[in-house]
C-alpha cells in the first residue's frame, strides 16, 4: 500500500470517527441534563468539597435533587486520589463539567493513543482503525465516565517500562561485550 494512499485511509478513518463516533457523543452530551456517570464524580467532589464523605450516596442524590439534575447518583466508588484530579469541577455546574469532562476525555483519549503508538509501535493504520470502530470509544465519552484517565495510567506506565526495559537489556548487553 502507496504511503499517499495509506494516508488517506488514516484521514478518511479519522472522519469517520469524528461523524460517527465523537459528532454522535457529543450531541448526546449536550442534550443531557442529567450529567449520565459523570454525575457520580460531580457530586462526589461537591460533597467532598463542602466537608461531606464522597462515599455517601445519599448525601450524592440530595445534592442531584436540590440542583433539579436528577433523583439519585450512583454510588462513588473511586479512591480518594481521584477526586484530586476532579477539583476543577468544584465551581461547575452538572452540565457545564459534565461537557468539559467529555472535552478532557478527548485529550485523555489521545494521550493513550500516543502512549499506545510509543509502548508496542502499532501503525498509525491500526490506531485510527480501532479509533474509528472501537465503540466503547464514544460510548465511554457519551456517559462521561472516567475509564480513559485510568487507562493512560496504565498504558503510559507500560510504556515507560517498557522503554526502562529495552534500555535494561541494552546495558546488560553491553556490559556482556565487555
Amino acid at each position: 500500500m502507496s504511503p499517499a494512499f495509506r494516508k488517506l485511509i488514516v484521514v478518511l478513518l479519522l472522519a469517520f470517527y469524528a461523524r460517527a463516533g465523537l459528532w454522535r457523543a457529543w450531541t448526546a452530551v449536550r442534550a443531557s441534563s442529567s450529567g449520565r456517570d459523570y454525575a457520580t464524580y460531580h457530586y462526589a467532589v461537591q460533597e467532598a468539597l463542602s466537608g461531606g464523605d464522597p462515599y455517601d450516596t445519599r448525601a450524592l442524590s440530595r445534592r442531584a435533587r436540590a440542583e433539579g439534575t436528577r433523583r439519585a447518583v450512583h454510588p462513588y466508588f473511586y479512591p480518594p486520589p481521584f477526586l484530586l484530579g476532579m477539583v476543577w469541577a468544584g465551581p461547575l455546574d452538572l452540565a457545564t463539567g459534565y461537557r468539559v469532562f467529555f472535552w478532557l476525555n478527548q485529550g485523555v483519549l489521545l494521550a493513550v493513543l500516543l502512549a499506545l503508538r510509543r509502548w508496542f509501535r502499532p501503525s498509525v493504520l491500526l490506531l485510527a482503525f480501532l479509533l474509528a470502530t472501537f465503540t466503547p470509544i464514544p460510548d465511554n465519552a457519551k456517559m462521561g465516565q472516567a475509564n480513559l484517565p485510568v487507562l493512560l495510567l496504565l498504558v503510559g506506565g507500560l510504556a515507560l517500562r517498557g522503554g526502562l526495559a529495552r534500555g535494561e537489556a541494552a546495558d546488560e548487553e553491553q556490559q556482556h561485550r565487555q
